[in-house]
């Protein structure tokens, strides 16, 4: 998986943001580039976390930013992946829902949406490999860990 975002320039690396809205739209931003969703998609995702709350931090400092089957502006299934070296906070005063590791995915339909999501559970139960990402700076750092983890 970490090959074909790789290959398809879905990674990018950001040093901080202002809030969790910036962060998800620069995560968003290559799937953009690559004509897989439209800003709609990206403005349904932040509408999700401002209806639902932060439901997207999976884990402390990993976050899989989506919006429901159906949003309007998803053009393709897809994943990205940004790794942004300042946390970024979802909720004010809990460390739990930072994250500075974002897996944003999108789905032309829900078949394909819970291969997306079964795809990047498995890579992710990985600790010591999120804890590598985290750390990664640069895609000469995410090359050596797919070859580190022979993904």
């Amino acid at each position: 998986m970490l090959r074909k975002l790789l290959d398809e320039n879905l990674i990018v690396f950001h040093k901080e943001f202002n809030s969790w809205e910036d962060a998800i739209k620069a995560g968003a931003q290559p799937l953009i580039d690559t004509n897989k969703i439209t800003s709609e998609y990206t403005e349904a995702m932040i509408n999700s976390v401002n209806e639902f709350g932060p439901y997207i931090v999976l884990a402390p400092n990993l976050a899989m930013p989506h919006a429901t089957i159906g949003a309007a502006g998803v053009l393709d299934t897809a994943t990205s992946l940004m790794v942004v070296e300042e946390a970024v906070s979802f909720a004010e005063g809990d460390p739990s829902k930072d994250a500075k590791l974002f897996i944003t995915i999108c789905a032309s339909d829900e078949a394909k949406h819970m291969d997306n999501i079964m795809a990047v559970s498995t890579l992710f139960s990985n600790q010591a490999l999120v804890d590598d990402l985290i750390e990664s700076r640069s895609v000469e750092d995410i090359e050596n860990l797919i070859e580190k983890y022979s993904l």
